[in-house]
């Protein structure tokens, strides 16, 4: 097993090694799976140098795909949410993160007894500032949505493909307002994928709007939750994204 303690996340029956980026209490950035679906029930196990083993079940909160990723510089990996405990287990495990946390932050070392020694030491990494601000703008909009209220902010403050990014990781639904300049550009989403966008007072195709909006640098948004009745496209975040590097490319060419 080598003298290094390691970090098993088990999907589907399959065994997966990999590195926690970020690990606390209730939550863990796992690198290392393959994206997984918003809510993939997860056990994830922390094992020591000598074999001794402790864990919990959790879930998918949301994936970052490479494409993201590259823009928010972090790696690709997943948001893994703890259950609460429920059993002795879980239990020992939340006590062990937490004497872990607790030691890295400068107060007492507390670790339980778990017949291995004080250097019982998981793989931890400081979380990147772009992905705490990820973490904390989804919160952010978790708790908007969820009291009906509209999730608002600047564009100089999160971009377009920033803001788009978001909430395909976080599978929403909306009607996301867009102003700037005396225009305002419409974008309906259903669970992270773009269903339409429009534009006034000038209209226009949604692929010509979404190119459009996505180079905005300024202006003010708005997402009001809701499940839209119509689509007129059915597009993710990353393949718009994506195309339109490739369009800006090719005419940069000409």
């Amino acid at each position: 097993m080598g003298d290094s303690p390691r970090t098993e996340v088990t999907v589907h029956g399959l065994v997966h090694e990999v590195e926690i980026h970020d690990l606390s209490p209730t939550s863990a950035y796992v690198v290392g799976l393959p994206a997984l679906e918003v809510d993939t029930k997860v056990a994830i196990a922390i094992i020591s140098a000598d074999g001794t083993r402790v864990s919990t079940l959790g879930q998918a909160k949301y994936s970052i795909t490479p494409e993201v990723a590259t823009r928010f510089r972090v790696r690709p990996g997943t948001r893994v949410e703890l259950r609460d405990p429920v059993s002795p287990e879980d239990e020992r495990f939340a006590m062990v993160i937490s004497a872990l946390v607790n030691e890295r932050s400068g107060g007492s070392p507390a670790m339980p007894t778990l017949a291995s020694s004080l250097d019982f030491q998981p793989t931890l990494r400081l979380t990147a500032p772009s992905l705490m601000f990820l973490t904390g703008a989804m919160n952010q909009l978790d708790a908007a949505t969820k009291a009906t209220a509209a999730f608002v902010g600047a564009l100089d403050d999160l971009d377009v493909p920033s803001l788009l990014s978001m909430l395909e990781l976080g599978r929403k639904s909306g009607r996301l307002e867009l102003d700037h300049a005396g225009v305002r550009v419409v974008i309906l989403l259903s669970k992270g994928r773009i269903v339409d966008a429009s534009s006034s007072p000038v209209d226009g195709d949604p692929i010509a709007v979404l190119d459009d909006v996505i180079e905005w640098k300024e202006g003010q948004f708005q997402l009001h939750a809701l499940e839209p009745e119509k689509r007129v496209i059915d597009l993710g975040v990353t393949q718009v994204l994506i195309e339109h590097a490739q369009r800006l490319d090719e005419a940069g060419r000409r």
